[in-house]
């Protein structure tokens, strides 16, 4: 049991050497390995931060275009209520104008806007006399 114990002293009693032995042959390694670890690092950040402008810009690019896109669509889309609102403020000021004439004749060309089959338009004074005593 003695000699166990005076060999476990021995052997522990080495170790703080040969650790020191083992970090001072791993000190240059670790030292070489993180400057090129660095190294690499530099390198790879710029590259990808290159990656990252181009990918930005890709997208900027993209985005411009979509705006673009949209604007001129936005604007066709805007112009046909206009139109219609336009054609509506005509129709009313036709329907409500105190001559007579004025909202008939808006009448028959409103019905053949909209489709209406013209021998069925009430467009002449003997077809509105036809359609209302008959």
């Amino acid at each position: 049991m003695g000699r166990t114990t005076s060999h476990a002293r021995s052997t522990y009693t080495r170790w703080p050497l040969a650790l020191n032995a083992v970090s001072a042959a791993f000190v240059p390694v670790l030292i070489t390995v993180n400057t090129v670890g660095s190294v690499i690092y530099q390198a790879t950040r710029s590259s990808r931060s290159r990656k990252v402008t181009k990918l930005v810009e890709q997208y900027l690019s993209a985005q411009r275009d979509l705006n673009d896109d949209l604007v001129a669509k936005y604007d066709q889309l805007i112009e046909i209520p206009n139109i219609h609102v336009s054609d509506s403020l005509t129709v009313l000021e036709r329907a409500f104008s105190p001559d007579v004439v004025v909202p008939t004749l808006g009448s028959v060309e409103l019905t053949t806007k909209m489709g209406v089959d013209e021998a069925e338009v009430l467009d002449t004074e003997e077809r509105a006399l036809n359609f209302f005593l008959a």
